[in-house]
């Protein structure tokens, strides 16, 4: 949280997302589940996790389709409050930064740039 005030305050950030991938991404949803209005967006790239505290802020789960997490992404996803969460599966079973380097990777980093744009029109 106080890097979130220090982006912020020091330089003028309109919006600031947690991103984590694998078990980095249990800490991204610990962070938002104690704070959930301080985060703009969080991303999870093939992880899992409880999404009820986790605020109305946009969601993006990221899995790949034979990684073995695909359904329980999609559910978390729907269960996750909020209105614009967006599971994201990729065929193949490259795992969380490895998806980048699938042939969809392009669609992958389009996608999370779209939706950091989109938070700060």
């Amino acid at each position: 949280m106080a890097t979130n005030s220090y982006l912020h305050e020091k330089y003028g950030v309109k919006a600031v997302a947690l991103i984590g991938a694998s078990a980095g991404g249990s800490t991204a949803i610990t962070a938002m589940a104690r704070s959930p209005r301080k985060w703009d967006q969080l991303i999870l790239l093939s992880s899992t996790g409880d999404v009820s505290g986790l605020g109305p802020a946009p969601k993006l789960f990221v899995a790949s389709e034979d990684e073995g997490i695909a359904d329980a992404v999609r559910r978390m996803a729907k269960e996750a409050q909020g209105k614009q969460n967006e599971a994201l599966i990729f065929k193949g079973s490259a795992h969380a930064q490895a998806i980048f380097r699938v042939p969809e990777g392009l669609r992958l980093t389009s996608a999370i740039l779209q939706r950091l744009i989109n938070r700060v029109k």
